[in-house]
């Protein structure tokens, strides 16, 4: 299974922009249910 050099890091960069969004979303989502329970002010 031989890959050509610049096809492998375009899936890396894909699996990476995937985790990225993942990540951000739950972070998010984490900060928008601690705000709504936990009330400051």
């Amino acid at each position: 299974m031989d890959l050509k050099p610049e096809e492998h890091p375009k899936g890396s960069f894909v699996l990476v922009m995937i985790f990225f969004v993942v990540f951000l979303a739950l972070y998010l989502l984490n900060w928008k249910f601690l705000s709504e329970i936990w009330i400051v002010g």
